[in-house]
């Protein structure tokens, strides 16, 4: 039997808010959103999605939340990046935000 590893952090969809909007749809750069026209509400593929967050960014009404993402975490590392920037880590001679982000 093979297995999939799939990434921890992904996004889903809570069907109630969902308006049918569709702005999510397009914003996915890995094409893991669809839109199931039966039920008129956006889907996410967990093995497609690599929880980058931009569906979650885009949605006006709030359906789409990052797992393990949560506004108090994300909320924390833009802290930490103000603080590493502001302690003179702004790219002169470093990485600067870059680092602070931890960019993979």
């Amino acid at each position: 039997m093979k297995q999939l590893a799939l990434e921890p952090v992904r996004a889903s969809v809570e069907p109630t808010l969902c308006s049918g909007c569709r702005i999510c749809n397009t914003m996915c750069p890995f094409n893991a959103i669809s839109f199931d026209e039966t039920q008129m509400v956006t889907e996410i593929n967990p093995a497609l999605c690599q929880g980058c967050g931009t569906c979650v960014a885009a949605c006006p009404s709030g359906a789409i939340t990052g797992t393990q993402f949560g506004d108090d975490q994300v909320l924390a590392q833009l802290a930490g990046i103000l603080m590493y920037s502001r302690a003179g880590h702004n790219g002169h001679g470093s990485r600067g935000v870059e680092e602070a982000l931890l960019i993979r």
